[in-house]
């Protein structure tokens, strides 16, 4: 019994580290606390920028822009802090928020369109999400999300005019921790992207429902499907377990 414990513990302590593997991070919302939110009654934008040893780049930006809020004093916020991040939209509110990683620069101002950056400052440095072309997909972990749905907007970046988009859907009833992907595949391209070469991120909160705050707890890159090496060694993992297993019932 006590050997099967011992494997029981070395198979999941594997399946841990393959886990962490496949995944390249690029904000875990761990460092310390980052806030922005709009003013009460206004209709407009706001931002900031949070420098710190956390998000890929050094740096995360925020911007808020709120289109309406039905005659309420409520406001839309984003906060960032021990490892999740939350948009928070009030009753009667709407709007969007956006949160790129794109270097140490002092602009948040969401891209535009082709040829027009916004406040995208490209100061990645080619960053390569794929990983020698291990990992396939952007991920979002979101935490459990009982009653409404929402979606995340999700561009990368080689440069304003090679760029790619696509929409990561998060459905309501998710009762557990659970990561959303967009394929690399499945994203729209406008000009020819280089997902080995990124040099800027931004995601934009869509869709919301006034009165909710869905939360999200890791960005990451990562892989679609499990690589065969991963599939063999937890194969191998479970193997050594039943012959422990089988060793233990004969003694």
């Amino acid at each position: 019994m006590k050997k099967q414990l011992i494997s029981f513990i070395g198979g999941i302590a594997c399946l841990g580290m393959i886990s962490s593997a496949q995944a390249l991070i690029i904000d875990d919302f761990v460092a310390p606390g980052h806030t922005l939110q709009s003013s009460p009654n206004v209709i407009g934008t706001v931002q900031n920028q949070q420098t710190q040893a956390g998000p890929i780049g050094g740096q995360r930006d925020f911007f808020i822009e709120v289109t309406g809020n039905g005659g309420s004093a409520n406001i839309i916020g984003l906060n960032a802090n021990s490892g999740s991040l939350s948009h928070n939209q009030g009753a009667q509110m709407s709007g969007t928020s956006t949160i790129q990683w794109d270097g140490n620069d002092a602009d948040s101002t969401p891209f535009v369109g082709a040829g027009s950056p916004g406040g995208l400052a490209f100061g990645l440095g080619s960053v390569d999400l794929t990983e020698a072309g291990l990992k396939d997909a952007f991920g979002v972990v979101v935490v459990s999300n009982p009653s409404f749905s929402f979606n995340i907007d999700v561009k990368i970046f080689n440069d304003a005019n090679n760029f790619a988009q696509g929409t990561v859907t998060v459905g309501a009833l998710i009762a557990t921790e659970t990561t959303e992907l967009v394929k690399f595949t499945d994203m729209v391209q406008t000009g020819t992207v280089d997902f080995a070469a990124v040099n800027a991120i931004e995601i934009t909160f869509l869709n919301v429902t006034a009165g909710t705050s869905p939360s999200i707890k890791l960005i990451e890159s990562t892989s679609s499907t499990p690589t065969p090496s991963s599939i063999a060694l937890i194969g191998l993992g479970l193997a050594g377990m039943g012959f422990t297993r089988r060793k233990s019932k004969k003694a």
